[in-house]
């Protein structure tokens, strides 16, 4: 139900009683959703689907460029929990979260963000900038709290926490799910599955600093993705056709050319006593400085 009041609306303050009746009939005053409530929401939404909107006071952490026409905002409280809001905005729009130059440990105040499903990669609870979502200038006795913890070493140390495991792309909190997976290594090698010669069946061998190497399936175009990072020209044009690519030139140039990687597995389902299978998903470059950052902390 929406209303619209006028100049000529009557208005009186409800009495004692009315108060009670609107508490038995389950009604809750609109107030900023905390992050763990606001993560656990995330949590029980399914995939695509918008649930109610929601009010957050929260303090920036980060703040991404994804697009031309797209960033993400990652906020975050004494918890260590973590929403990242996204919002689609012109090219021209160089603060589409009204955030002035003051970015860095600043307490925001937003209403009507659309809450989504939880994003499992990351971690975090995450939201939609809709239609009706505005930055307030709401002060509050929650927003001066805030304020003094963002700007209080307790403050600056989770912040920088947040900030070092997303810039590193380790989950934020209570590591991955069941069907999610996240390794820091070294590829060691690529060898086809049994001896089959099917170029999508690829597996890679990988040292993640336990006794053992991690084995999963190495998808072709993460393959040319992982050649194009790197940055070997002659293995890169070697490795465009799938007819040609050879597997001891891959391992000759993984062995002599180490990088340390970041990698997303998918765990793929298994039936009877089978060992599940991993699945690479997601490739790139490891943040050195970042993981440092975040061992150091």
């Amino acid at each position: 139900l929406q209303l619209r009041a006028g100049p000529e609306t009557v208005m009186v303050p409800l009495s004692e009683e009315s108060k009670r009746q609107l508490a038995r009939s389950g009604y809750e005053e609109r107030r900023p959703k905390s992050l763990i409530k606001i993560n656990l929401m995330s949590k029980k939404m399914e995939t695509d689907r918008l649930s109610n909107e929601v009010d957050v006071v929260a303090c920036v952490a980060q703040i991404q460029k994804l697009g031309e026409c797209l960033t993400a905002i990652y906020l975050t409280d004494e918890t260590g929990l973590a929403l990242k809001i996204t919002r689609n905005h012109s090219a021209t729009n160089t603060d589409p979260f009204q955030l002035g130059n003051a970015k860095a440990h600043l307490v925001v105040s937003f209403c009507n963000i659309q809450i989504t499903a939880f994003d499992e990669i990351e971690q975090c609870a995450t939201g939609t900038w809709g239609l009706f979502s505005c930055k307030t200038n709401r002060i509050d006795s929650r927003q001066e709290e805030l304020d003094l913890w963002c700007h209080s070493q307790c403050g600056a140390d989770t912040i920088g926490a947040v900030c070092a495991r997303l810039e590193a792309g380790i989950p934020m909190i209570g590591g991955l799910s069941n069907r999610h997976q996240i390794s820091i290594g070294y590829i060691l090698a690529v060898f086809e599955e049994d001896g089959c010669r099917d170029s999508q069946r690829i597996k890679a061998a990988i040292d993640y600093g336990e006794a053992m190497p991690l084995v999963a399936e190495f998808p072709l175009h993460l393959i040319h993705r992982t050649v194009a990072l790197l940055q070997s020209h002659e293995l890169r044009e070697h490795a465009q056709h799938a007819d040609l690519l050879n597997i001891s030139t891959l391992n000759a140039y993984f062995q002599n050319n180490q990088k340390l990687m970041h990698l997303s597995f998918q765990v793929e389902s298994c039936y009877g006593g089978d060992s599940p299978t991993l699945r690479i998903t997601q490739v790139s470059l490891a943040n050195v400085d970042a993981l440092s950052r975040l061992l150091m902390a």
